[in-house]
């Protein structure tokens, strides 16, 4: 089953002498269970791409699916952005932006929470994915007092706990060292095909790509399909 799919995004900055293609006819999939990386060097248009996908943005002509439904099309928005955002995107940055004054478990709550009560099972899930993200023993802790492999793990399950169809991350192990990045990769993608999520990460973390079950490449604009080989960190 195909979650996202991208068709021919065309978005550009500024006009005359001044433009910049942003976007150049880019078109892609991500499947359900399926966690595709995306690299690129800074400039080449991955945030953009991120940003037009998580509905934050519009590309100017293409057109965004979302399980074969058109949510974005031609510079506007065919569903409603906050809406589509809340309950079926979920969003991991390279900062985990937890919030300080909730504990750990109440911040993985609280995407449910502001659409009200979280019922008994959404509980229930939002605890699951705590325990398989071994942060279980960690629940009641202030975020304050965790590590940056903790926080980052914290945010994972906050954007998981929706169950939503999609997951865009940019960065996410940026602040990680190896072996944590690795971890938070494999969980992510562990639990994204339990849950039959799609899921992109944007990264420029060389040491996880093996990670990934697919690589794209952004350069100038354009997307293309990349070999892990080609972009491996030099060995030691």
């Amino acid at each position: 089953m195909t979650r996202l799919q991208a068709i021919d995004l065309e978005k550009t900055y500024g006009s005359g002498a001044l433009a910049v293609r942003a976007l150049d006819h880019v078109s892609l999939s991500v499947d359900a269970g399926e966690v595709v990386g995306l690299l690129g060097p800074s400039g080449s248009g991955k945030s953009t791409l991120l940003s037009c996908l998580g509905l934050l943005d519009a590309a100017q002509h293409g057109e965004v699916l979302l399980d074969g439904a058109p949510i974005a099309k031609d510079g506007r928005f065919v569903s409603d952005p906050t809406e589509v955002r809340r309950r079926r995107i979920g969003f991991v940055f390279q900062r985990a932006n937890l919030v300080p004054f909730l504990d750990v478990r109440e911040n993985v709550l609280l995407p449910l929470r502001l659409e009200g009560l979280p019922s008994r099972a959404a509980r229930e899930h939002a605890d699951a994915l705590l325990k398989r993200l071994d942060l279980w023993d960690r629940r009641s802790h202030s975020t304050s007092a965790l590590s940056g492999g903790q926080r980052q793990r914290v945010a994972l399950a906050r954007a998981l706990v929706t169950r939503p169809a999609l997951v865009l991350a940019d960065e996410p192990t940026a602040a990680l060292d190896a072996a944590r990045g690795r971890e938070a990769i494999l969980a992510l993608k562990d639990i994204a095909r339990d849950e039959g999520a799609g899921v992109l990460v944007v990264t420029h973390d060389t040491r996880i790509l093996d990670a990934f079950d697919r690589l794209l490449v952004m350069e100038d604009g354009r997307l293309s399909a990349a070999d892990p080989k080609d972009h491996a960190a030099p060995a030691h």
